[in-house]
């Protein structure tokens, strides 16, 4: 494609519109930038050039037919462009498609003039934001281009085209999609719409001979989405219709995540892990059997301050001691530091009696007949 593909910049039409820049192109039309001189204001240009049916003059900026067999597609062509943008200026309301301004004839072909969309190209959002979307960021993206999909082919029998370059990511007052390109054939926008789904998850162009499912690209998604994805991908007959994609679209959060295999393989082997050291943690057999083996720690929550406390000292009590200051009614001797609270642990069939001092629970070990009796600070 060259230069000459393009109007000049600064080339001026029907007296009024300054061409400032090429945005981009399709199969059948170039897309510019354009200020009007006499409103003051910058609007999107379009003008019908099939590329593969014409060419520039000499002049760089009339349309030349090539050869007289072209001439009647490319003229029953440049109807259907003028028919179908007179159909959208009757969607002056349909907040996803731009007001058409003016349409007119010039240097052998014909031009729409569109109110510019404030925002940026769903190409240079993606750019930004490192090649490829989230599956939950372009997901949502999908979701707004069907719905506007659904409200626009209500109104005219020309669909938007789902592609990154005629898709403009509107700020205001929200971020909502604005298309700036229309086709005929709703199996070509399904299409469309996979490609596109496909491209801002993996941030590749899906091939069309062997389609790689994204799962297979290390891409977490919902398993039916993969498969809506495909079957868009896929022949004609097994795509699915908008409402279908929607309505799957709406239930997502309850569908099954298809995690990648390697992921799969690293989760099985940081379960076995885990429950490897989780065994490692248990007391042995014998322990548990001789408790006397190691001395008991008790440690309690401190019900105010929440902060954990130490035992700090034990003192040894006779049992007959014990007994004998529970009959007369007087609490054993005890030191409370900090308002600590103690638990009282019994093994070897020895009675658990508690204490409350000052709030707090007291807490005795009685191993083989000794009373251990601990102070947390």
């Amino acid at each position: 494609m060259t230069q000459r593909d393009f109007l000049p910049e600064n080339a001026v039409l029907k007296g009024r519109y300054e061409v400032k820049k090429s945005i981009y192109t399709t199969q059948v039309e170039r897309n510019y930038e354009c200020y009007d001189r006499e409103q003051k204001k910058t609007y999107w240009l379009k003008e019908f050039y099939p590329v593969n049916y014409c060419g520039r003059g000499q002049d760089g900026q009339t349309v030349i037919v090539h050869g007289n067999s072209n001439r009647s597609v490319f003229e029953r062509s440049r109807d259907a462009f003028a028919a179908e943008y007179r159909q959208l200026a009757a969607c002056r309301k349909t907040p996803e498609i731009p007001k058409a301004e003016l349409l007119f004839s010039e240097n052998n072909t014909i031009y729409a003039v569109l109110e510019k969309p404030d925002g940026k190209r769903l190409s240079e959002y993606i750019k930004s934001a490192g090649g490829r979307l989230s599956y939950r960021e372009g997901t949502e993206i999908i979701r707004k281009i069907l719905e506007a999909l659904s409200h626009i082919r209500k109104k005219s029998t020309y669909l938007p085209q789902i592609t990154k370059d005629g898709i403009v990511m509107s700020q205001k007052p929200k971020k909502e999609v604005v298309f700036v390109g229309f086709s005929q054939e709703e199996d070509d926008v399904l299409y469309q719409v996979g490609s596109l789904w496909y491209d801002m998850l993996t941030g590749l162009r899906p091939q069309t001979s062997v389609v790689r499912p994204p799962s297979e690209l290390g891409i977490e998604l919902p398993e039916m989405a993969e498969q809506l994805i495909l079957r868009c991908l896929g022949q004609k007959e097994s795509r699915p219709a908008l409402e279908e994609i929607l309505s799957f679209l709406s239930q997502e959060k309850k569908v099954r995540i298809v995690l990648p295999k390697r992921q799969i393989a690293l989760a099985v082997a940081a379960l076995i892990f885990v429950i490897a050291a989780w065994k490692s943690l248990l007391p042995k057999e014998k322990e548990a059997l001789h408790p006397e083996a190691d001395s008991v720690w008790a440690e309690t929550a401190d019900v105010e301050s929440g902060a954990a406390l130490s035992a700090v000292s034990t003192e040894t009590v006779s049992v007959q001691a014990l007994e004998e200051d529970t009959v007369s009614g007087e609490p054993p001797e005890e030191d409370i530091v900090s308002k600590g609270a103690l638990e009282e642990d019994t093994v070897s069939g020895a009675a658990l009696e508690e204490d409350t001092v000052s709030g707090q629970a007291l807490e005795k070990d009685i191993v083989s007949g000794q009373v251990s009796e601990k102070d947390t600070e």
